[in-house]
């Protein structure tokens, strides 16, 4: 009895070595980011109340990757500010706003360089809007985060305004224009900017701003 009682132990170590045998895997991951091959252009309206708080952001349309986009302030309202001076202001909602978010971003991976032209209207837009520069930050599929670059000019000015792309807009960073009309605040107001007032001349007022964009 005792030799068949050693047998049937050493038949049980052996099945339980082979048990803890282990075998190994290994999972070889690629992805593929494709370099930049131009340049991206989508515009936003943002929607603010009396305060500037943000009430709503409205693509306007799909982004471009050339020709050109309209920011259209509409047929202005009459408006009274904090200090109780007058002026127009764009939105037809009474206490309401608006103004334009103009994303532009590599279309691949790259670092925008970017550069300004202004052109004129009859009537100028230049010396009554501003556009306020923003770095913005991918966050998810469906968020950003916008950082205030503190770089105002008014609109007809904007030709003079340098944005080093490696300074600004390199790891993944793209720029944001919120171009607005002047309210004479000049908290918010870029220097010298003149609201339009009753004491304006009745008209459509343009003005074209150019972006060339390049990707390095």
């Amino acid at each position: 009895m005792k030799t068949k009682l050693s047998l049937i132990l050493g038949g049980l170590l052996l099945l339980g070595q082979t048990a803890m045998a282990a075998t190994s895997f290994s999972l070889n991951m690629s992805a593929q980011v494709p370099a930049a091959t131009g340049v991206t252009l989508a515009v936003s309206q943002v929607n603010v109340n009396a305060s500037g708080s943000i009430l709503s952001f409205v693509p306007q349309g799909s982004a471009i990757t050339s020709g050109s986009a309209t920011l259209n302030f509409g047929k202005l309202q009459l408006v009274t500010n904090s200090n109780g001076s007058t002026f127009f202001s764009p939105g037809s909602t009474p206490g309401q706003s608006f103004y334009y978010a103009v994303d532009v971003a590599p279309a691949g991976a790259g670092t925008l360089n970017p550069t300004f032209t202004y052109g004129a209207g009859t009537l100028d837009i230049g010396g009554s809007a501003g556009i306020a520069f923003s770095q913005m930050t991918f966050v998810t599929a469906s968020s950003s985060t916008e950082t205030a670059l503190g770089i105002h000019p008014l609109m007809k000015n904007v030709a003079a305004t340098s944005l080093s792309g490696p300074t600004y807009f390199s790891g993944g960073h793209w720029m944001r224009m919120d171009v607005g009309l002047c309210t004479g605040n000049t908290a918010t107001d870029p220097t010298g900017c003149v609201p339009f007032t009753g004491g304006s001349a009745a008209g459509t007022y343009t003005g074209t701003v150019g972006i060339t964009a390049t990707v390095s």
